[in-house]
């Protein structure tokens, strides 16, 4: 399967662009005939409080969600070759227009579990979906906050997994301190990992456990603190949270 990308085309769409673009976007979507990726410019407001879109292409195989089902039975996806086709490409029209990319998840499709890049802006977003992790929007966010420590803690639905939190101090002059603790997201095997699993093919190369640590051990790096799993290998529910250790109180959202 090939996908054909009119790069001329799109890159005539590109010269034509106002000149207050502030990031390219890729977004999935899907329809019947398949999953596919905007690119799309953003465009920021200048007498209005409206971001603009500009969509400067669709990258998708167009051959039917059925043909979606039968690559994911087949392992052939992830990753899927759209997503790393829109990267690229969304990359280079970002190094060409000197902004930022933003594109959580190019390995394979999601919804709305991922915010857009307006709610970031809009401040609609409670939690950092994994996938945003390695992005500047995530160290913007936290830019001028006071953080204590990143946590990987246990949590259970229908399975023990790994969460992972920023824990930032709220009130230094309160006693006990108070901190907040601002979610991230879940670490486990989703369907498509499982089906893998089950057919006997390939196992993903990390357990969410050491997925935890991962990307824990690199926002915290990123965020210049440092990282607490009180107990990797053992979970159950009476394993101290860090802010157990402290003596400090919660402040609920």
């Amino acid at each position: 399967m090939s996908i054909t990308i009119n790069r001329e085309q799109v890159f005539e769409k590109v010269k034509q662009l106002p000149p207050n673009i502030v990031v390219i976007e890729g977004v999935w979507d899907g329809d019947s005939s398949g999953w596919c990726v905007d690119l799309v410019a953003i465009e920021e407001p200048l007498l209005s409080h409206y971001f603009r879109t500009h969509l400067l292409t669709s990258i998708g195989h167009g051959l039917g969600e059925i043909h979606d089902f039968n690559r994911m039975l087949t392992g052939q996806i992830p990753p899927y070759p759209e997503g790393k086709l829109a990267y690229e490409l969304g990359q280079a029209i970002a190094d060409q227009l000197n902004v930022p990319l933003y594109f959580p998840s190019p390995e394979k499709p999601v919804g709305d579990e991922v915010p857009r890049w307006v709610d970031w802006q809009a401040g609609r977003v409670s939690s950092i979906p994994i996938g945003l992790i390695d992005s500047q929007v995530v160290i913007d966010r936290f830019s001028t906050a006071e953080i204590a420590v990143v946590e990987a803690y246990w949590g259970y639905l229908h399975t023990w997994h790994p969460r992972l939190a920023v824990i930032t101090l709220e009130d230094r002059a309160s006693h006990p301190l108070k901190y907040k603790s601002h979610k991230i997201g879940k670490l486990y095997w989703d369907k498509e990992d499982m089906g893998r699993i089950i057919r006997g093919q390939s196992i993903p190369s990390r357990t969410p456990t050491e997925e935890a640590i991962r990307i824990g051990e690199l926002l915290a790096e990123k965020l210049h603190t440092t990282f607490y799993f009180m107990s990797p290998d053992n979970p159950q529910w009476r394993i101290p949270r860090w802010i157990d250790t402290q003596g400090g109180e919660w402040i609920r959202s």
